[in-house]
């Protein structure tokens, strides 16, 4: 949330000239030393017994790039005190007390400033709304969204803190796991609120509604000004819009102001494979195969893994899985080329997270069209968002050998053996049946 000068807020000015009975001197290095815990948290100066002699007040206004400001000119070298006395109407919350130097050091040793601009803010009400999908990858994986609002002031007591996570489509509402609220109060450990004494959670099919309780109420105003709650709550992607964006709205009510959080997006798109006969041509439908299946990964490495287990005949690992909608088959994990309407020979993933530079996965053939080689390399493919009428955004085409004559399907581990052992059989029947058939022959030449 950005800030903005205000007109009509006035500050006092106060000069600290000793604390707890030390005379504050800032013509020393001792005088700096004394004063760096304070300035590090002014509010602890309070405590400290200071001795405080007023020297300005003044109101901030003016126009055009002085709008907002108040200047004061000629302080003495020494340590100020800076306090709100008075705020329009607009203003909802304080400007904290604060703590000048004259003149104030830099970052270079030895070298001061005494051209002193200070922008004290105060802290307002608003809600800023973040999404966490680093763990999603395929349709049906989990993105979290966490809805954080500012409560400047507890002063009344708070009587209303609503979140309305409004949801778009494509996203669904996953009560597991659950939403969760904290509390964080400036100074102290998060409080962890439960449901549904703390707070209760109302979901449709298009929002999702947290209201907190009385006892959440009361945990609020015991943290202290300046908390801020988070609430974080879980959807699952059910589908791909048009343009690959999933944007979240949500809107927050604290006691009677209603504030709406920046728009938040996650990026989702699809991919077409197009399996072909070697020198094919994507284009003509006569030349792409039905009947591959691939499956897809996250990771070059794993792609890479899964290939070696296809060579060798072992189940396949490490493969993304996919929730029904994505065109996935029956286990969740292989697509497989087939006709599709008036089309011939491809297959549609609907549903990989992407972003607006794209996002590279790996796909490997799991299984060969009947009479071709399946290809012993992984396939890399970069995402972009959204898809086309057709269902698919990122495309490639990926050419299969045909098997040569007579070559038998390399099926490795038990497969193997099973085919020698049935070779090894047939072979030695056939040697004893021509050993017999001499046999035979000789006896009735005699």
């Amino acid at each position: 949330m950005g800030s903005f000068p205000v007109k009509g807020v006035t500050f006092e000015f106060e000069r600290v000239t000793e604390i707890g009975g030390v005379p504050v001197d800032l013509t020393t290095d001792a005088g700096w030393a004394m004063v760096q815990p304070y300035l590090d948290d002014p509010a602890a100066l309070a405590a400290a017994s200071p001795t405080l002699v007023p020297v300005w007040r003044g109101t901030t206004g003016g126009d055009g790039p002085a709008a907002g400001t108040v200047t004061l000119r000629a302080l003495r070298v020494g340590l100020y005190l800076v306090q709100q006395v008075e705020k329009p109407a607009s203003m909802t919350s304080d400007v904290q007390p604060f703590l000048v130097t004259a003149p104030m050091p830099t970052q270079q040793p030895g070298v001061f400033n005494y051209d002193i601009h200070a922008y004290p803010k105060a802290i307002a009400p608003g809600v800023v709304k973040t999404v966490d999908d680093g763990a999603a990858h395929a349709l049906g994986d989990l993105v979290k969204w966490t809805i954080t609002g500012n409560v400047p002031h507890v002063t009344p007591a708070p009587h209303q803190y609503e979140v309305l996570d409004i949801l778009p489509s494509g996203l669904v509402y996953a009560d597991d796991p659950a939403p969760t609220v904290t509390i964080r109060p400036t100074a102290g450990p998060p409080i962890e609120l439960s449901a549904p004494g703390d707070f209760t959670i109302e979901p449709s099919p298009t929002s999702v509604w947290m209201r907190m309780e009385q006892p959440g109420l009361d945990a609020l105003r015991t943290a202290g000004d300046g908390a801020q709650v988070d609430f974080t709550l879980a959807t699952r992607v059910a589908s791909v819009p048009t343009r690959g964006e999933l944007a979240n709205n949500a809107a927050l009510w604290l006691n009677d102001e209603h504030l709406n959080a920046s728009t938040t997006r996650t990026y989702w798109g699809s991919a077409r494979v197009n399996r072909m006969i070697e020198g094919g041509d994507p284009a003509e439908q006569a030349d792409r195969l039905a009947g591959a299946g691939f499956q897809v990964f996250e990771s070059e490495g794993a792609a890479r893994d899964a290939v070696a287990q296809v060579e060798a005949g072992l189940p396949v690992t490490g493969a993304l899985e996919f929730a029904e909608g994505s065109g996935v088959s029956e286990d969740g994990k292989t697509f497989v080329t087939a006709d599709q309407g008036a089309d011939h020979g491809f297959a549609v993933i609907r549903g990989l997270k992407s972003s607006p530079a794209g996002v590279k996965y790996w796909l490997v053939e799991t299984s060969a069209p009947a009479g071709y080689v399946a290809s012993g390399e992984p396939i890399e493919i970069t995402v972009h968002p959204g898809r086309n009428p057709s269902g698919a955004g990122s495309i490639v085409s990926i050419e299969n050998r045909q098997r040569e004559a007579g070559a038998l399907p390399v099926l490795g581990g038990a497969g193997g053996i099973t085919i020698g052992a049935a070779g090894a059989i047939l072979i030695a029947g056939g040697v004893l049946f021509a050993v017999f058939g001499r046999r035979t022959k000789t006896a009735a030449a005699v």
